[in-house]
């Protein structure tokens, strides 16, 4: 199993953690709003029956109140009962008359069983019990399957420098490189010796002003060339 997988088994086991304690905190909050619901009930059914028996007594009161007036008005005196305001007002009633314990009658007999209750609240968990005594050691089981390769551990500290080893052959001769650039220009030299003695030169053989004017040089080789002008024409002034 490569590191891949067993990583990707990992999330799922953590994600299989988390939806279990999801699901657990929904049932305790379902719990509570069934638990809440109920004392709700119970009260809005005290209410009810509070309310109904107060309605009861304001019924009475005024029909007490009717068979009074009505006794009054038939007699044309006071009969010898408490009036209305006295019979609604018990606050009073244990100072007025003050009553006198009697002896204790027989116990009467069993009354027939009542109806069955409503369903109580939920108790809250009880505390956890005491380990009980260890058993007794049993026989050992089968041997399981092998476990998934555990992730790689972590590096290592650096290791202490190794003894140098000895002196490795010496390598064969590398390709010749390529050609550098070129240097500073040196110092100048020492002269030189002289050099051999030259061929002779072209030598003038004449130098003669023609007609033109114009100096021709003859030289050894026998050529010509002109030289300038030999003869200048002085124009004189017509005045």
């Amino acid at each position: 199993m490569t590191t891949t997988e067993l990583l990707d088994a990992k999330r799922r086991d953590v994600r299989r953690a988390v939806i279990g304690m999801i699901v657990a905190l929904l049932l305790v909050i379902a719990g509570a709003g069934v638990w809440i619901a109920d004392i709700s009930q119970s009260r809005d059914r005290w209410r009810a029956d509070a309310d109904a028996a107060w309605i009861a007594h304001q019924t009475l009161s005024e029909t007490y109140s009717e068979l009074y007036d009505e006794y009054v008005r038939a007699t044309g005196h006071l009969p010898g009962a408490d009036t209305p305001s006295d019979a609604t007002d018990t606050s009073n009633a244990q100072a007025a008359a003050p009553s006198v314990t009697g002896e204790r009658g027989p116990a009467g007999p069993a009354g027939p069983a009542g109806p069955q209750g409503e369903r109580g609240f939920r108790g809250f968990p009880g505390d956890d019990g005491e380990d009980g005594d260890d058993g007794e050691t049993g026989s050992p089981g089968a041997d399981g399957e092998a476990g998934a390769p555990g992730l790689p551990g972590l590096q290592g500290a650096q290791g202490e420098p190794g003894e140098t080893g000895p002196t490795g052959l010496t390598g064969a001769t590398g390709a010749t490189g390529s050609t550098g650039a070129t240097g500073p220009a040196g110092a100048q030299g020492d002269r030189g010796p002289a050099g051999p003695q030259g061929a002779d030169g072209r030598g003038i053989t004449a130098l003669t002003c023609d007609d033109t004017g114009t100096w021709q040089v003859t030289y050894t080789d026998g050529t010509t060339e002109p030289a300038g002008t030999c003869i200048t024409t002085i124009t004189e002034d017509p005045e």
